[in-house]
């Protein structure tokens, strides 16, 4: 892939790093608050949350992945000329 595929990539990379990291810290903090409501869940539930996060970045690349491909076959001086 072109450099331009990678950066597409890195900033999504980002964004899925940040968003999960974010969702890290509502799922603690939000659990703590049920946890009288969950039954046979902890709140921290390790397994769940690894799957959750698993899921959520394939998720992530596979919807970056089109748009990569499809800039990095863009010639940038067709994209410039279109702008």
């Amino acid at each position: 892939m072109g450099q331009i595929a990678r950066g597409v990539l890195r900033e999504a990379g980002v964004l899925v790093a940040a968003g999960l990291i974010l969702g890290f810290g509502v799922a603690w903090w939000l659990g703590r608050d049920v946890e009288s409501q969950l039954y046979g869940i902890a709140p921290a539930d390790r397994a769940t949350i690894a799957a959750t996060a698993a899921v959520l970045t394939v998720v992530a690349v596979a919807a970056v992945l089109l748009p990569a491909r499809r800039a990095a076959g863009v010639s940038p001086i067709s994209a410039l000329r279109e702008d």
